[in-house]
């Protein structure tokens, strides 16, 4: 009882284990428990086997290490004199490895899996080596080797296999051997029944994904006699595994069980796990008991028990949970739950358990396992008692994504090979940084290294790279290590196989890709049109090293006698032949697409021939061979019923793999055999397909072809019988020198050789109807380069086209022979989900309790097919009286959603919006029985701009939200373009480009849309690693989510846009460069575009195909949209045709069944460049069928109708409506149904479906709920009762007034017959004008809102529940924010009026009525919680996780819905009407605009628009994309309460206004009209204006717009204050300049520049005067002293005090006083400019502290004085030299001729401080600080001119030159002055002075000779102290002024 109550709290079960234990890591705790005896002699057991004849020249012993040796040790030990080779090691594993170490680096020899290489030399080498492992662990075994490998292995390969660990240091493998009957055992127990478990258990060569719960049953049942055999087999295992000192890992429990539990414990919660690369449900989706569930305990726990009494245990437990199959919940809780479980299980019966698990769901499954999820899944098990296999961590470390695995022990392990499949590859050099790297992690939790290959037998060198890095850390020389490797595995130093490794070391062996090879070579691959597998070497490379392999073999008989190099040989001609193989495949393709059979069947002959001659070489080596892995299999049957079972398992692994192919080919395997007797029949089969189809003149039929194949091929070779020999027949050396000299010349080493020539194609090739004629252009010659192939491309060198069909393309025969398979047929009827049946019925079910949690019981869901006549679909709904549930089904997931969706609003009057919902569902479900069928085939969703406009930041919560609401409106074709930037980023990378050129290339996350179709660059990058990561995952999610409900999720291709870095990697190809886009820069517009017919386009499409496709998966519908906004470069239909055929061709190439999904928008926008003509050449380039067009505003101006229905491509009418997510009540509703039934009813309309294209969600809801209808609607109905059923279903009430309200809206903004929807109408969102464009006449009367305003008012006072309808709350808000839209507009018109009667007054008045407004739309809008700019911030910010991050998503966010571009190229296009938005962006820019109305009515002139521009930009626009003031994400206020009051405020004032509009508008009129008015604004020159300007502006810094976030100090711009009166009045002139990027700045002023130009002065004018006195006073004096210069001189007036260094000190401080009061805005430090202006004071004012301090005779070092003069100078240069950045070239001429004269200053203090006698120095110094303070003022004139004085041009070139000749001027004049100053000082000297006047009162002058004080001899000045720390100060205490 106390049992069955625990196991259900596993979590406390593992907490009670780990008190008991202690949280100590056990890893430290597991070690062997074998003796060191046994250990010891396993060992020399060992040594026996493999050196028999020399065994005895070893001693092993088995010995503890020493401290700091945790890890292991071996050491060796031999000596001269003495034969024994002494090996000691701290486990029998370190002892054998010791030996192996031993042979491999003293001995040169080899242990492979291939053969050995044993010869010793006859004397073994002297050594003392001490090794210490670097890690506690060396692993091996992927759970899948077990069955790709060791299948079939019994004991005596076992003990080989096992051996080879032991000497490679392995001491921790799995040991999964006999784990059924242990199964068996268990499940009997608990009450299942034999049956039960043959149902369960698959077959042998299966039992990999079995056991992780892939699927159950293939390739079984189990015989008795297999469990009793793999049983004994087990113990000799682990008894031999133990004997060495390792660790064998032994299987737990992971929760999958056989589906018969549910019978035998039917009370008990089950899920059924999802598919497995599409099983059919007889073998998927095991059953799965919920972790929680008592049953779960009970069965893990039986089984550790029940394999500890059999087999004992080590402590370490191998369960994979979820392996490549997610969770059925996204929540950590759950997730967490099932850890606990499974470990709870293992610590039950086993309180030492470690769980191990491989890390591959991590990474298969990335999207689902988010570092949350994972974290919840390892932290569910206490640290150190997981540990984690990173499984493919050589290529993809999950570690580093995963901190570490949040705490969790971890092995580096090399996965590299998938299948255990053939093919010479690797990444190698990769191997040891990446292993180093995890070492050296911060916090790294790397406990080991190991190899988790899913197969052995293959490419050697890769394995024994790492498992060197046991005991390497640090990388080896790479081309040492090879050579060595070499002499390792052959036993001969041979220069010439050294050579050909190296050449296999640059190319095979170097894959930098970083991507997983599985091996599929074209050779081993179904055969197919236009494949061609991935590689990313030349083969010529591979072509080479066979050369030197076959001439070293010939040459070298050593070598030729080798086993691993009679091996590698047939391994390198294999590899080489396959190369070849490719090759000729190249050329069948370019005589099947010439209609050549005649040289189709000539390399036909060929192919074979190379097949079956592949075959006769494989036969020649053991490790080749196909019959022995069928005699393994065959060994273990004991009957013939298991000898036939067992074969078919082997052979049905390496080929089929599943019941249909479900794995076709993926554990291919080039051996003898299977050459000869399944590929070589199957392209038998596919050749002879291709002659058939041109001998009767009709397309390849890729479907009949892969069913005749697979019946006629691949199953038969799966149920054969044949016997193949299981020994190797002829010699591999002259059989692969024979094949080489046949076909060594076949491969054609220059691929740019044309390789045949194809035929000409008439025009038909039968008497076949005009329709049915094949559309193939002639064409005489094509040349391919086949690596490029082979690297996803398809390179056409050149196309020379016949006559006959020159107006063709050869693009347009790819694209069509791409197709051959497929026909011309309309494929929409083909593409159709792959997800099961009973997921998509859990799914809708999932939505439902989403959906309505208390009452989804009362609804079932069931996803059943439908009749022939309902291929669009159908959904039924039955509710009858006995049945209290709703019964929906649906022939697929969406539309059984449809249907619930459906019986929500018709029948439950309930609505689901964006808004909100409405879901007042009936106490008792209402009765039905309804089946409904689709009217089309296609439900599409979304705009490629509704990604940035609505959908930019969101996480997955909303998007499941949104994916839900498509399913219940029946979308089942939504865009999915979430997380492309990674793919592309992994492409172009691949391609040689570095990371720079992807951040100038992607835009920031607000502005994807128009950088994905080429509309610009860069605006608003670069992207982060996290934002590349995270928005992986989240498509993973969204792609999952819309899969499992039956969607198809359209995905991207590639256009041709390219980055323009690719100009510079790859200059030989033909670009083009696209026309600018709406005036954008040439930093951001622009893209690169690769011409189509160039090579380098195909092959970055099929890269960036092929690498989205296997990451995401596909659905074969595709988006590009060419040329979106932006004309071709070329008019010409040819050109036009070949982009479309280009663009398919990609697709098409990649996916032959993909579908070409296009935006029509280009039709529709540039409609007079997009005539007929060109329109169907686009059109008509992709074959009929595979494109499918959306008209993108259908509704208003449908493209169907001018282009003859697409000229039968299939279309979707679609609903655009929206323009950037604006808001404004507005719709042709009245035009949608009549719209859509008219296109269905179009002569021959090829009409498929029904689509919502806005560009902006959350707006107008009632629009697209009516379209949404469309979808089984067929007629138009009556509009009054449909808004009144609406109006119900909205709000769950029948009210009168709200249903009068209504009307008057339908009447109104929603009967629109005009393109109405753009938000050039809005005023209030605008940018302030004089003039705006008035809506369309005729739309609707602006008083219908008011009076839909009053009644919806009304509705709330007369039916109270109003209050609470969600729905009801939302639209009160946005009515009343459209009334007061429509009351703004009025006003403004007033505002025009006064305006025009220059009434100053009324200005003001009106003026105050719409700020006033606009503060109270912006507190209404703060109520609802749709309408807030905080919301959309705070979404944005959540994406960053550092603090530049989030400022660039604000400033992304900020910036698309204000200026959308750097000088707001798209202003306002995307304006929203939220709170945050209102009160500080549209309020200030209108104040501005107010008073600069009042101001030029008080100056008498006109309107300046431009100077009113440049200030509202700089002012209000501008600073608000960078501020980052916070705003609430969370409504406050109630919105019925507010908007009431809001009425009551401002409809008397609309009743003031309205009763005079009829003279408003007559006088707008009049005045608009006026164009000498408009003549005379714009001949009005900037330069003469000035206005009134708020008190305060901000100080605006020059920012770099792309990264700079940092440099955000703008704020919000005053507000308006009617009364107040306190304005200043500023110069336009003087506060605006341009920079030369075009970007605004306001900073500095002039009498900031006169400040310390005075300073510098005053100094300069005092130092002239005093050191000009001193010089003369030093000649005249009779005591003939020297002159001698200093920093400060004193005043006779006051010769005690410093006076230079207290005014020093003083006007510094004024100057630091000055920059930091002004530097504050708003409480905030802004002005970083005077912070550096501070610094420059500081240092200067430490100057006057110097010289204060050695006046006073302070005792510090000597010359300071001069140290910190060069200091504050030289700080001055380093400043200003660094304040440059942005600024315009006159400003950075100005300021760089001052930092040259500070630069001046700088040498001259030098050199005064050596020179202190030299007077010429010091006046220079003075000099330069003069001229410093002139050009200060100068700088202060040009950029800040006073007054009414002209502004300087900042860009003009002749200005700039006459700034050069004023400043040779400032030099001149200066000169001059000084020059006079110093011959008056002189004068004035002469003339006053005696003798006398020259003795120094305080200082003691001697004569210094060189014997010591004499007066006779040349004297200097000292001071008689002798204290040369004060002297400077003493000599100048006399000085004055």
């Amino acid at each position: 009882m106390f049992f069955r109550n625990l196991v259900r709290h596993p979590v406390l079960v593992i907490c009670l284990l780990v008190i008991q234990r202690g949280f100590c890591v056990p890893l430290d705790k597991i070690h062997t428990r074998t003796s060191v005896e046994i250990q010891a002699q396993a060992v020399t057991d060992l040594i026996g086997r493999l050196l028999p004849e020399r065994a005895n020249e070893f001693d092993v012993k088995v010995e503890p290490g020493l401290p700091g040796e945790e890890n292991g040790y071996f050491q060796i030990e031999k000596v001269s004199g003495n034969a024994t080779v002494f090996v000691r090691g701290s486990t029998g594993v370190m002892a054998a490895w010791g030996f192996h170490y031993y042979l491999t680096q003293f001995c040169h020899c080899q242990v492979s899996w291939d053969t050995d290489q044993l010869n010793l030399p006859a004397v073994l080498p002297d050594v003392s080596v001490r090794i210490t492992s670097l890690d506690k662990l060396r692993y091996y075994q992927n759970t899948c080797t077990v069955s790709y490998s060791f299948a079939w292995f019994q004991w005596p390969r076992w003990e080989r296999e096992i051996d080879w660990m032991a000497m490679n240091g392995i001491n921790l493998p799995l040991a999964f051997t006999g784990q059924e009957i242990i199964w068996q055992r268990v499940y009997l127990g608990l009450g299942l029944v034999q049956a039960d478990l043959d149902e369960h258990f698959s077959g042998p060569a299966f039992f990999a994904w079995q056991r992780m719960g892939n699927f159950r049953g293939w390739g079984g049942p189990l015989s008795d006699n297999w469990h009793q055999a793999t049983l004994a087999l087990q113990h000799k295992i682990l008894e031999r595994m133990r004997a060495f000192g390792m660790i064998p890992v032994l299987p737990a429990f992971a929760g999958h069980v056989p589906r018969a539990m549910e019978r035998v414990y039917p009370n008990t919660s089950y899920t059924y796990l999802t598919p497995w690369v599409t099983f059919e449900d007889q073998y998927c989706c095991p059953l799965f008991v919920q972790p929680t569930e008592p049953l779960f305990t009970e069965i893990g726990t039986r089984f550790i028990q029940e394999m500890i009494a059999e087999f004992g245990t080590d402590h370490v437990y191998n369960c994979d949970v979820f392996n490549e199959v997610p969770p059925t919940q996204s929540d950590p809780d759950f997730v967490s739950s099932v850890g606990a479980s499974v470990y709870s299980a293992m610590a039950t019966t086993d309180p030492d358990a470690i769980w191990l698990m491989q890390g591959w769901l991590f990474k298969s499954e990335a999207a689902y396992w988010t570092p949350e999820l994972s974290k919840a899944l390892l932290t569910s098990v206490p640290q150190g008692r997981m540990l984690v296999l990173d499984l493919q961590a050589e290529i993809n470390p999950q570690y580093i994504r995963l901190e570490s695995f949040y705490g969790q022990p971890f092995v580096f392990c090399l996965l590299h090979n998938f299948g255990g499949t053939l093919g010479l590859n690797g990444a190698i050099p990769t191997i040891s940084d990446r292993v180093i790297d995890a070492r050296n992690f911060p916090n790294s939790t790397m406990v080991g290294t190991g190899l988790t290959m899913e197969g052995i037998n293959q490419n050697y060198i890769v394995y024994d790279k790492m498992l060197e890095m046991g005991w390497r850390n640090q990388a080896p020389d790479l081309n040492q290590w090879y050579d060595e490797y070499t002499v390792r595995r052959y036993g001969v130093d041979s220069s010439a196989i050294k050579s050909a490794w190296r050449i296999l070391q640059t190319s095979v062996y170097n894959d930098t890709s970083g991507r997983s090879f599985h091996g599929q070579y074209l050779l081993t691959n179904r055969p197919a049109l236009f494949k061609f597998p991935f590689i990313w070497y030349n083969s010529r490379d591979v072509i080479l090293a066979w050369d030197s392999f076959i001439a070293s073999a010939l040459t070298e008989p050593m070598l030729s006698e080798a086993p691993n190099f009679r091996h590698d040989v047939i391994d390198v001609t294999r590899q080489s032949m396959s190369e070849i193989f490719s090759q000729l495949y190249g050329r069948l393709l370019v005589t099947y697409c010439g209609n050549n059979v005649t040289a189709l069947g000539e390399v036909a002959r060929h192919m074979i021939d190379l097949l079956q001659d592949l075959d006769n070489l494989l036969q020649t080596g053991p490790k080749f061979l196909l019959g022995k892995w069928i005699s393994d299999a065959k060994s273990w049957g004991v009957t013939e019923g298991e000898i036939l079972q067992y074969e078919w398992n082997a052979r049905n692994q390496i080929t089929l793999w599943g019941p249909r192919g479900e794995i076709l080919d993926y554990a291919t395997k080039q051996w003898a055999g299977v050459v000869a007797d399944y590929y070589k029949p199957r392209w038998e089969v596919f050749i002879r397909e291709l002659e058939i189809t041109i001998e009767e003149n009709r397309r390849f039929n890729s479907t009949a072809y892969q069913s005749m194949v697979f019946n006629a091929v691949e199953k038969p070779f799966t149920f054969s019988t044949k016997i193949y020999p299981v020994v190797e027949t002829g010699d591999p050396i002259v059989t692969a020198a024979i094949l080489y000299d046949k076909w060594r010349n076949i491969y054609q080493l220059d691929n740019d050789n044309p390789i045949t020539d194809c035929v000409a194609l008439e025009e038909t090739k039968d008497d076949r109807g005009d329709e049915e004629k094949l559309p193939w252009p002639a064409f005489h010659s094509i040349q391919l380069d086949l690596d490029a192939l082979r690297r996803r491309s398809f390179h056409i060198r050149s196309c020379e086209m016949s006559p006959v069909r020159s107006s063709k393309c050869l693009f347009t025969l790819m694209a069509f022979l791409a197709l051959v398979s497929e026909g011309l047929g309309n494929l929409l009827d083909r593409i159709q989900t792959q997800t099961s049946r009973k997921i998509q019925s859990q799914t809708v079910a999932d939505l439902i309790s989403r959906l309505l949690p208390e009452r989804a019981e009362e609804f079932d869901v069931k996803v059943e097919g439908g009749h022939a006549a309902e291929e669009n679909g159908y959904f039924q709904i039955t509710k009858t009286t006995e049945n209290a549930t709703v019964f929906i089904q649906g022939s697929t997931g969406v539309m059984a959603a449809w249907g619930f969706h459906y019986y929500l609003t018709q029948f439950c009057r309930s609505q689901v919006s964006w808004d909100a919902d409405q879901l007042n569902l009936p106490a008792v479900l209402p009765e039905v029985s309804i089946r409904v069928n689709s009217l089309d085939k296609v439900r599409y969703y979304q705009n490629t701009c509704t990604f940035s406009y609505s959908f930019a930041w969101w996480k997955w919560p909303r998007w499941e939200r949104e994916i839900d609401w498509m399913a219940m409106n029946g979308i089942n074709l939504p865009l999915a373009f979430t997380g492309q930037e990674i793919i592309w980023r992994r492409v172009y990378l691949g391609f040689g480009l570095e990371e720079e050129d992807l951040d100038e290339h992607f835009s920031g996350p607000a502005f994807f849309a128009w950088q994905r179709m080429g509309n610009f660059r860069g605006w608003g990058g670069p992207l982060s690693d996290n934002w590349m990561n995270g928005t992986l995952v989240l498509q993973h999610r969204i792609l999952e989510r819309m899969r499992a409900f039956g969607m198809i999720p359209v995905l991207p291709a590639f256009a041709g846009h390219i980055p323009r870095a690719m100009e510079s990697v790859y200059p030989n190809a033909s670009y083009t460069h696209l026309t600018s886009w709406l005036n954008f820069e040439d930093k951001y517009c622009c893209p690169l575009f690769i011409e189509p017919t160039d090579p380098l386009f195909t092959e970055i499409g099929y890269r960036f195909m092929e690498e989205m496709t296997l990451e995401f998966g596909t659905d074969h519908v595709y988006n590009c949209d060419v040329f979106n906004e932006v004309r071709p470069t070329s008019p010409d239909p040819n050109f036009i045709s070949s982009v479309g055929a280009a663009i398919f061709n990609v697709m098409s190439i990649t996916d032959p069944d993909a579908i070409w999904l296009m935006q029509g928008w280009l039709f529709k926008h540039d409609a007079q460049y997009w005539t007929a003509d060109l329109a169907k050449a686009l059109l008509t380039s992709v074959p009929q069928g595979r494109m499918l067009v959306l008209d993108l505003q259908a509704e208003l101006d449908p493209q169907y109708i001018r282009l003859e229905s697409f000229y039968g491509q299939p279309f979707v009418f679609c609903l655009l409506h929206n323009f950037g997510g604006t808001l404004g009540l507005n719709g042709a509703i009245p035009t949608i149904s009549k719209g859509v039934v008219d296109a269905r009813n179009f002569p021959n309309s090829t009409m498929v479906g029904t689509g919502l294209t806005m560009e902006g969600i959350d707006q107008n809801y009632v629009v697209y709920d009516k379209m949404l209808e469309m979808g089984w609607r067929n007629q138009v109905p009556d509009l009054n009762q449909w808004f009144h059923e609406y109006t119900v279903r909205r709000y769950g009430v029948n009210n009168s007034a709200v249903m009068s309200a209504w009307g008057y809206l339908q009447r109104s903004v929603y009967n629109a017959s005009h393109e109405i929807t753009r938000n050039r109408y809005i005023v209030l969102t605008r940018r302030p004008n004089l003039v705006f464009k008035p809506p369309p006449p005729g739309w609707y009367t602006p008083h219908d809102v008011i009076l839909a305003w009053d009644a919806f008012v009304l509705g709330v006072q007369t039916e109270p529940s109003l209050v609470n309808a969600s729905n009801y709350r939302h639209d009160i808000v946005d009515l009343t924010r459209q009334a007061l839209q429509e009351i703004f507009h009025l006003l403004y018109n007033k505002l025009l009026v006064v305006y025009i009667e220059k009434n100053i007054t009324a200005i003001g008045e009106v003026g105050h009525n719409m700020i006033d407004l606009l503060q109270d739309l912006d507190d209404l809008l703060q109520t609802g919680p749709k309408f807030l700019l905080g919301k959309w911030i705070a979404d944005a910010r959540s994406w960053g996780t550092t603090e530049e991050e989030k400022l660039q998503y604000e400033w992304n966010a900020r910036n698309q819905i204000t200026l959308w571009g750097p000088r707001g190229e798209i202003r306002d296009y995307a304006a929203k009407q939220w709170a945050g938005v209102v009160t500080d962006y549209f309020k200030p820019r209108w104040e501005l605009f107010i008073r600069e109305m009042q101001t030029s009515l008080n100056e008498k002139r006109p309107f300046n628009k431009k100077a009113f521009e440049l200030v509202v930009f700089a002012t209000a626009e501008e600073p608000f994309t960078f501020s980052t003031k916070f705003y609430t994400d969370q409504p406050i206020g109630d919105p019925i309460v507010k908007a009431t009051e809001l009425y009551g405020k401002w409809k008397k004032i609309y009743e003031r206004y309205i009763a005079r509009v009829s003279s408003n508008i007559k006088k707008l009129r009049t005045f608009q009209r006026r164009p000498a008015i408009r003549r005379k604004q714009r001949k009005h020159q900037i330069t003469r204006t000035s206005t009134t300007l708020p008190t305060s502006l901000p100080n605006l810094l020059v920012v770099d717009n792309t990264h700079a976030f940092s440099a955000r100090c703008l704020r919000d711009v005053p507000t308006l204050d009617q009364s107040s009166s306190k304005k200043q009045t500023y110069s336009f002139d003087a506060v605006i300049h341009f920079q030369r990027n075009n970007r605004l700045v306001i900073m500095g002023t002039l009498l900031g520049h006169m400040l310390p130009g005075s300073f510098f002065i005053l100094f300069a004018i005092w130092w002239l005067i005093s050191i000009s006195r001193r010089y003369y006073r030093s000649r005249l004096s009779r005591h003939g002293e020297d002159y001698r210069s200093s920093t400060m001189y004193t005043s006779s007036c006051l010769p005690r005090v410093p006076i230079e260094g207290f005014f020093k000190i003083v006007a510094t401080s004024i100057g630091i006083i000055g920059e930091t009061a002004t530097g504050f805005e708003n409480g905030h430090w802004t002005h970083w400019g005077n912070a550096q202006h501070i610094s420059m004071f500081l240092f200067f004012g430490f100057t006057g502290v110097i010289d204060v301090l050695y006046f006073y005779k302070v005792d510090i070092p000597p010359n300071l004085d001069y140290a910190s003069a060069f200091l504050a100078f030289g700080i001055e240069g380093f400043l200003f030299g660094n304040h440059l950045h942005g600024r315009s070239h006159m400003d950075v001429m100005v300021h760089m001729y001052l930092f040259y004269v500070i630069i001046a200053c700088v040498i001259c203090v030098a050199l005064e401080a050596r020179y202190r006698e030299n007077v010429t120095v010091a006046l220079a110094r003075t000099y330069f600080t003069f001229l410093q303070g002139t050009w200060f003022y100068q700088i202060g004139f040009i950029l800040y001119p006073p007054g009414g004085m002209a502004h300087w041009d900042q860009e003009n070139h002749d200005q700039m030159m006459i700034i050069t000749m004023i400043f040779s001027w400032h030099c001149a004049i200066v000169a001059v002055i000084m020059f006079f100053f110093v011959l008056i000082v002189g004068k004035m000297v002469k003339r006053g002075s005696t003798g006398n006047d020259f003795v120094r009162n305080d200082i003691q002058y001697q004569k210094v000779g060189a014997n010591g004080l004499n007066s006779g001899e040349s004297s200097r000045p000292i001071i008689s102290n002798s204290s040369t720390m004060r002297q400077t100060f003493d000599e100048t205490s006399e000085d004055e002024v």
